[in-house]
């Protein structure tokens, strides 16, 4: 079993987006969205990260790994 480096991916992604915004047209960077069932168990390593910009448009982001 290889490892998945989702997480971290999504992580960083969440973390420091903002930062890295030297134009300041993101207005929001959301939390790490989990994949997960009904139930709250895990589902797949697939996470998301939505995106607001200055304008109010939503973007997201997903993270998947492709096998």
């Amino acid at each position: 079993m290889t490892l998945s480096y989702c997480d971290y991916i999504a992580h960083l992604t969440a973390k420091h987006l903002l930062e890295h915004d030297i134009d300041n047209l993101l207005l929001t960077v959301g939390a790490v969205k989990f994949d997960l069932n009904d139930d709250g168990s895990f589902k797949s390593s697939k996470k998301e990260v939505r995106v607001m910009d200055m304008q109010k448009q939503i973007y997201k982001i997903t993270i998947e790994e492709l096998k």
